[in-house]
């Protein structure tokens, strides 16, 4: 028996893994049921894994599981998902940039999520090549989560390549369930995110909005994928199986300046998943890393671990990091941390997934 707090158990026949072997079983759960493991990789769990139920009625931990369904029900998105890793395999980049014009002369006219990174700048760039500026406009979504350094990439770009670009507030800050920082919490703020932008296209006319996802994307853990698919919104870089190096290196052809640009995804990502997503927080952990970029490191992270802060930086990076030790701890202690620490791992993409709980529900 699977369950958890405030659970309506529903029954199901499916797969079940046990020692990390699948036989057949029955299952008692909650609606459909998938699973991560904590490496964040694969599909399997192993008994004693602690799990959790991220969404849905039942969200809450739900302790020790012996027994882990592994049945996923594979639906369009995730065939869709599979034939674009085998279209990314199987084809030249100059194919892969073909078909995404393509899909965008296809649009007619899009209105693009544009939040100043490597990849809405590309998206955007070759929407307005291919359609014409009249037929696109490019919508940042201001918060307090968006970083200001961010902020100034998405206007220098959209004035130097002639984007069409506007801002609009989002306000999932008000929204307790965002606040709250669960590991879903991207789905609120993409939610909040996608009802503004979907309304606003269609108060202007605009047939698509569209994202800046990319072919690498379903590897990773991304909540916010799900609230994209519910308002209907488009990936074109990743359905033309477009991965992340390639947009780079496309960029680069392109003369973006964002080429090379270190990701950087919202504030929120800095804050371990449980510890409430503030206006405070966000802004003590945008002033820390500023202070960082002030000393020169590029790809970098702060995360903030309430009064104490965790430094990640890239590996490349880290000789120098050790070597100023002492700097950074009181350029961050200048912020308001008690704490500093430096993580000898080093900066890697995704580091507050790792050791997710193994179990997610979906309604």
């Amino acid at each position: 028996m699977v369950s958890g707090q405030g659970t309506a158990p529903v029954e199901r026949t499916g797969r079940v893994l046990r020692g990390g072997e699948p036989e057949a079983g029955e299952l008692r759960s909650t609606g459909r049921l998938y699973y991560i493991s904590c490496n964040r990789r694969s599909w399997r769990a192993r008994p004693g894994d602690t799990a959790r139920l991220v969404r849905g009625p039942a969200a809450g931990y739900l302790g020790a599981v012996r027994t882990v369904c592994v049945e996923r029900q594979r639906d369009e998105s995730e065939s869709m998902r599979d034939l674009i890793g085998a279209w990314a395999r199987g084809s030249s980049l100059e194919e892969r940039y073909e078909r995404l014009v393509e899909l965008i002369e296809g649009y007619g006219s899009v209105c693009v999520g544009y939040s100043g990174g490597v990849d809405s700048v590309f998206l955007a760039k070759v929407c307005v090549d291919v359609l014409g500026a009249d037929r696109v406009l490019a919508v940042t979504g201001r918060s307090a989560s968006y970083p200001a350094v961010q902020w100034e990439m998405a206007l220098e770009c959209a004035r130097r390549f002639g984007i069409p670009h506007e801002e609009l507030e989002t306000e999932e800050q008000l929204d307790p369930r965002y606040a709250a920082n669960p590991t879903n919490r991207c789905y609120y703020c993409k939610s909040e995110l996608w009802s503004k932008l979907t309304a606003l296209a269609a108060e202007r006319g605009y047939a698509v909005v569209a994202d800046g996802s990319n072919a690498d994307d379903a590897a990773d853990f991304r909540p916010g994928a799900r609230a994209g698919a519910e308002w209907g919104i488009r990936s074109p870089l990743a359905e033309a199986g477009l991965t992340k190096a390639d947009i780079r290196e496309l960029s680069r052809r392109h003369g973006l300046p964002t080429w090379d640009q270190p990701a950087a995804p919202c504030l929120a990502s800095r804050i371990p998943y449980g510890l409430a997503v503030t206006p405070a927080r966000l802004q003590q952990v945008e002033r820390a890393e500023n202070a960082i970029r002030a000393l020169g490191f590029r790809e970098f992270r702060v995360r903030h671990h309430g009064v104490a802060a965790r430094i990640e930086v890239a590996p490349s990076e880290q000789p120098r990091a050790l070597a100023m030790a002492r700097e950074l701890g009181r350029e961050l202690r200048s912020v308001g941390f008690e704490r500093v620490l430096l993580d000898v791992e080093g900066y890697r993409r995704g580091a507050l997934n790792e050791g997710l709980p193994v179990l997610a529900a979906l309604p």
